[in-house]
């Protein structure tokens, strides 16, 4: 049976060292609460191939799980920052 506790570590590792992301618990729709945007879910996949080796096909991703958003750049500070202003945004 895998080690699934060592994989969720590994990935919760990931998420917090890499892009930032301090998941509460593995329960987390990490795209429901805005947590990741599409831009951040590119990167998220980019760090686990990286990490664990593999190579993920973009056609097997399901993108219409992802809301649009206008400004995904804003979004995507917002939430690394927790701010706007931090991100040279007023507002």
């Amino acid at each position: 049976m895998p080690d699934t506790d060592g994989l969720q570590e590994r990935i919760a590792g990931l998420l917090l060292d890499r892009l930032h992301l301090d998941v509460p618990s593995v329960e987390t729709d990490l795209i429901d609460t805005g947590a990741l945007d599409s831009m951040l879910f590119v990167e998220l996949l980019a760090q686990l191939e990286a990490e664990f080796g593999l190579a993920i096909d973009l056609d097997d991703i399901e993108v219409s799980a992802f809301p649009i958003d206008p400004e995904p750049s804003r979004s995507s500070c917002r939430q690394r920052t927790g701010s706007m202003e931090s991100c040279g945004h007023v507002g």
